[in-house]
């Protein structure tokens, strides 16, 4: 898996500090995985610096999702689902776990305002959070790193491991 991964100092030497924590990615420290992200960039920069790596990078703007359905229809269309993607927890783990239609080095899914879905339906999001870090470590059997990123958690899932630069 480490031919597949950037080491930190493939990076542009002029990254933004708000961008630094992506620098680990893809190191010992940092496997692929589900993470909190501690950054202030906005999502584009964020997006971009992942694709300029060759992997495929897919965004959730979570102020929209507050239930299941509304997640299942963002994750979706974050990760270019085909049209026939049946929208329940199901297609969500097959589709997740397949992603044949998109060519990409390495995956990875930014999915911003986590907290809301979290507040309304905490089952709803433990259930994502579970396919997710199942279909991760999937991946990572295969060679290919898939990571999550959730930001503005509100401290929702302490548990999960902290990106953030030192």
């Amino acid at each position: 898996m480490d031919s597949l991964l950037p080491s930190p100092s493939d990076l542009p030497p002029e990254l933004p500090r708000t961008l630094r924590p992506l620098s680990l990615l893809g190191t010992a420290a940092y496997p692929p995985g589900v993470y909190r992200l501690v950054s202030r960039a906005r999502p584009v920069p964020i997006l971009e610096t992942i694709t300029d790596r060759g992997w495929f990078a897919g965004y959730i703007n979570g102020k929209r999702v507050d239930d299941k359905t509304t997640f299942l229809s963002a994750a979706g269309q974050a990760l270019a689902f085909p049209d026939y993607y049946g929208r329940n927890w199901d297609a969500f783990e097959e589709m997740v776990n397949d992603l044949s239609w998109i060519r990409a080095a390495g995956y990875l899914i930014l999915y911003d305002y986590v907290y809301r879905l979290a507040a309304a339906q905490p089952d709803a999001m433990q259930t994502a959070l579970a396919i997710l870090q199942s279909a991760s470590s999937r991946w990572q059997h295969e060679g290919i790193p898939f990571y999550v990123l959730l930001r503005h958690t509100w401290h929702w899932n302490r548990h999960l491991p902290k990106l953030a630069a030192q």
